[in-house]
């Protein structure tokens, strides 16, 4: 569907296709990532469908139009949704070195302040128990048992993994910032047999029978069929598995230093997050009206 957004811009809306590839080149040279070129891209798409004519050709009025237009809809495009447009929006101007139209309303987007979600001990216990399919548990136990991006997870390659010295080497990490983590000895046996069974050939998780990297649509598909399966409520996604890792790894004494490293964050203030939601190191918990009512 979204590579048919991009055709049918092509076809439609003069000078399109010239535009998407000078975008992309620019994009690529930023370093940018493939999901951030392509949501970027498709955003454009829409716009100029929508219109039949490039941004440039667009006025203010026109823009801040289709941005209301997406507030108001709050059912089909989500909040995520709106900041990709808007962001995607910013970068379009920046790309084509021009000033934004007279009038254009960017807002500043405010991220959200949520907490993440994360399973306990006994859920990540449960999801990995509950799903014996071999493929699907390798995925499940490499994204918890070395913290990974589902991005990162998807473009690792066999050259990556050092099974001497139990190492996994995310070279391909956001932000061009690669890092080393521990295999550990239970997700090195997974591994060996995950190998052995479907003998990859360069990237260790690929769709079946292409040789190709997963893709993102699968790997969500993977967790929340594995999610059912486990009989669990939470909204569990890949990066689930990767704020677990993080959370358990802070509960088990391992230094927030330490963590912002095996996490790959640029800044310690994103790893602080995990401060917020773990359980007392010490095994120790307490509220306040137990003192009230001491419990029997």
């Amino acid at each position: 569907m979204a590579k048919n957004l991009l055709d049918k811009a092509t076809d439609t809306v003069p000078g399109f296709g010239q535009m998407y590839a000078k975008f992309r080149q620019y994009m690529l040279l930023l370093q940018r990532s493939e999901d951030t070129i392509r949501s970027y891209s498709y955003r454009f798409a829409h716009i100029c469908i929508r219109f039949g004519r490039l941004p440039d050709d667009l006025t203010g009025e026109q823009l801040n139009d289709y941005l209301e237009h997406l507030l108001e809809e709050d059912q089909s495009h989500s909040r995520s949704y709106f900041k990709q447009v808007v962001y995607a929006i910013k970068m379009y101007y920046r790309f084509r070195d021009i000033a934004v139209p007279p009038g254009l309303v960017l807002p500043k987007i405010k991220e959200d302040k949520k907490l993440p979600v994360v399973l306990s001990f006994d859920e990540m216990r449960e999801l990995l128990r509950k799903n014996d399919d071999l493929r699907v548990k390798s995925i499940l136990a490499m994204l918890y048992s070395c913290g990974m991006r589902q991005s990162e997870l998807r473009r690792l390659k066999l050259e990556d993994i050092d099974l001497a010295r139990n190492l996994v080497y995310i070279k391909q990490a956001k932000g061009g910032k690669p890092r080393c983590v521990e295999l550990g000895q239970n997700m090195r046996k997974v591994l060996l047999k995950y190998m052995s069974v479907y003998q990859p050939k360069e990237y260790v998780f690929t769709l079946e029978y292409t040789g190709m990297p997963i893709g993102k649509h699968a790997m969500n598909s993977i967790i929340k069929i594995a999610t059912e399966k486990a009989g669990l409520t939470k909204h569990i996604t890949p990066h689930t598995l990767r704020h677990t890792y993080a959370t358990h790894l802070l509960e088990m004494g391992v230094s927030l230093y330490r963590l912002k490293e095996l996490m790959g964050h640029a800044s310690i203030t994103a790893t602080m997050v995990y401060l917020h939601i773990i359980k007392p190191i010490d095994g120790v918990s307490f509220s306040p009206i137990d003192r009230l009512f001491p419990v029997k």
